[in-house]
């Protein structure tokens, strides 16, 4: 196996805080030599508090996290709270793990072949953190008030965003939108929802970031990755496996003035069968079998972590219990306002009148797929005759989060005239718990009991699983309690 270390040292500057943003440096050095990239968010309000400062380090120090695996140090020319300390020493040991399986081992398209990982060389040993964290010694903040009725709403303009929002105010929630607008390609699946938005919600918020430019920056300065192969150019940072906390960080001062107390991300079930199976090891190296900052124990880890902190925040997802099949049915069928504004893709690009979704990258062939197999006008939301077309031509290529929920949906694409045969799974249209993906305590108990009757009304039910791993009904009332 080569040796992935590209750096001598990462270092991030103090952020230099305004009144309405932070910026700082990433400065890469190898060999005596530096190069740097300036790391920068704005805001449309004012983030002058108390806790300017320390919001600023905790969010500039974040993207540092992916590169335990490729730097001698990681230093961070500001202070750090024993808590704080405690969250980068953690999130560096585990996301090298899950960085070195998923990226170099599991799934590497744009790591140059004499990077690639075999299964042999799978080991602790190898997936360990490389770098050592150096940074001040400062104090844990002292709390601010939060408000438990009050939520952010992490918004992409994708389907899962869009039918929290619309579940949290139905559920009578002070909901807060979030949009983060990264200075690259991905703004344009978010801007239809933002504007409409912005006219409609006085809560809607827009952070501006280019932590994208940041990330595309050191992969450049990287020898490990090739970044367009077989033609297919990269849309994500093959290097980069941890982004979700640098949305979260990025709200704390919004959350701080309005006494936010929860954080929403939008994250649908997932059958926990690679976990049941022991896929979830390889050697000795124990590893989560998907993206770990979109998982259940991810959640929970960051509400305890937020509750040491003196943040009293909590971390949690709405629709955790329903599969990407039954978010898609029901975001159209009970908010259909929210549907029209959905822009799902990863090459999305500007039409005549609005903003278009590519119809063939993954994301729309499964988008694509959802609204034929549930009879949704998805001309509403961009595609056409020709998309439906290419997609019956190329549906062996659709790849869903589970075996089951792509046999199910294959089984309704049939009906639909789809060269393909499926199999139809009712728990797929269900309300799903387990212990693993979906325990009940996802979703905080004083306001459980109004988001699974709403989650009910497009399900056929709710279902548990039980010891056998079979699905069993269950009472969701006595869920709710």
């Amino acid at each position: 196996m080569n040796d992935l270390m590209c750096f001598d040292k990462i270092i991030v500057e103090k952020p230099t805080v305004t009144k309405h943003g932070f910026h700082t440096r990433y400065i890469l050095e190898k060999d005596g030599k530096r190069v740097s990239c300036e790391l920068r968010n704005k805001y449309e309000d004012s983030i002058e508090g108390d806790n300017a400062q320390r919001f600023a380090n905790l969010t500039c120090g974040i993207s540092a996290i992916n590169y335990g695996l490729y730097t001698r140090e990681i230093v961070f020319e500001f202070d750090l709270g024993p808590q704080e300390v405690r969250f980068f020493d953690e999130m560096l040991k585990k996301m090298s793990i899950e960085i070195f399986v998923s990226r170099f081992h599991q799934d590497p398209l744009f790591i140059k072949p004499e990077y690639a990982v075999a299964e042999p060389d799978v080991t602790l040993a190898n997936a360990s953190c490389k770098a050592k964290l150096i940074a001040g010694s400062g104090r844990d903040l002292s709390g601010f008030d939060t408000d438990p009725d009050k939520i952010v709403v992490l918004s992409s303009g994708g389907k899962e965003s869009l039918l929290c929002y619309g579940l949290l105010k139905e559920a009578g929630m002070d909901v807060y939108p979030v949009y983060i607008n990264e200075s690259g390609g991905h703004w344009r699946t978010a801007i239809t929802a933002y504007r409409s938005f912005k006219q409609h919600d006085i809560r809607t918020r827009r952070i501006w970031t280019n932590a994208d430019r940041l990330w595309a920056f050191i992969v450049r300065n990287s020898p490990l990755v090739e970044t367009n192969i077989r033609g297919i150019k990269s849309i994500t940072d093959p290097l980069h496996f941890f982004s979700f906390a640098y949305f979260i960080f990025s709200s704390l001062p919004l959350m701080e003035q309005e006494k936010i107390g929860n954080v929403c991300v939008g994250n649908e079930y997932i059958e926990p069968t690679r976990i049941l199976d022991g896929r979830n090891r390889i050697n000795d190296v124990d590893f989560f079998p998907g993206i770990y900052d979109q998982s259940q124990e991810y959640d929970r880890y960051m509400t305890r972590w937020f509750d040491d902190a003196g943040y009293g925040i909590r971390q949690w997802a709405p629709i955790r219990s329903i599969t990407g099949y039954q978010v898609q049915k029901t975001l159209a069928k009970n908010y259909p306002a929210l549907f029209d504004l959905q822009v799902s893709c990863h090459h999305a690009h500007k039409g005549s009148d609005r903003i278009m979704p590519c119809g063939t990258c993954q994301k729309c062939m499964r988008i694509l797929a959802f609204c034929l197999a549930n009879h949704l006008d998805y001309r509403k939301i961009g595609y056409g005759q020709h998309n439906v077309d290419w997609l019956k031509a190329n549906i062996h290529k659709l790849a869903l989060a589970g075996d089951e929920e792509l046999e199910h949906t294959f089984h309704h694409l049939s009906k639909h005239g789809f060269p393909v045969k499926g199999r139809y799974h009712s728990h797929i249209e269900k309300l799903h718990f387990d212990p693993h993906s979906s325990d009940t305590a996802n979703i905080p108990a004083d306001v459980r009991h109004k988001i699974y009757p709403l989650l009910l009304r497009e399900a056929t039910g709710a279902v548990r699983m039980n010891a056998g791993r079979h699905w069993e009904p269950v009472d969701i009332d006595s869920l709710s309690e």
